[in-house]
């Protein structure tokens, strides 16, 4: 596969997704949390995918419009659509939680998720977050090496074995 040239970082930009994007973002973002969970938890697809969308519906009963949660698209002028951000922040506890980021295939590995990840930072920031949270699954180096290398530290450890 083609990489895209390299980026001009300084004409990258947060937008707000649309419904339709949205809802698109819904559809790829539960298909990709049921493979980890497949991984994860020891489940088939369909059965992760299930408890990934019911988990989806209780976090948005109001889906784009629930309270405190935010989706964003990472733009620039010659791109329309890099990645994808999903975050929660509740100004009153300071706490900001990152349920997802996404970087479009083409443009894996050339700094566009570091710095999504920066300008989801400030944006959890500029809406009242104090500390942010998130989960990584282990079995993804690509994603615990950015978070690490951004100064997310390990707060819990949830460990599993299948049992035969």
């Amino acid at each position: 596969m083609l990489k895209s040239p390299m980026m001009d970082f300084r004409n990258l930009k947060l937008r707000e997704m649309s419904e339709e994007e949205f809802l698109n973002f819904l559809s790829v973002s539960a298909d990709s949390y049921a493979r980890d969970r497949m991984k994860t938890d020891f489940e088939s697809y369909e059965t992760a995918l299930e408890k990934a969308i019911a988990q989806r519906n209780q976090l948005l009963p109001q889906g784009r419009k629930t309270p405190l949660h935010h989706f964003y698209h990472l733009t620039s002028e010659k791109n329309p659509i890099l990645g994808s951000g999903w975050l929660k922040v509740d100004p009153t506890s300071g706490e900001a939680y990152l349920y997802q980021i996404t970087v479009e295939e083409s443009f894996r590995g050339q700094g566009v998720g570091k710095s999504l990840l920066q300008m989801m930072e400030a944006e959890a920031k500029r809406l009242g977050g104090r500390v942010m949270w998130l989960n990584v699954m282990a079995h993804n180096p690509v994603a615990k090496s950015l978070y690490e290398g951004a100064g997310y530290g390990t707060a819990t450890l949830h460990m599993n074995k299948l049992l035969n």
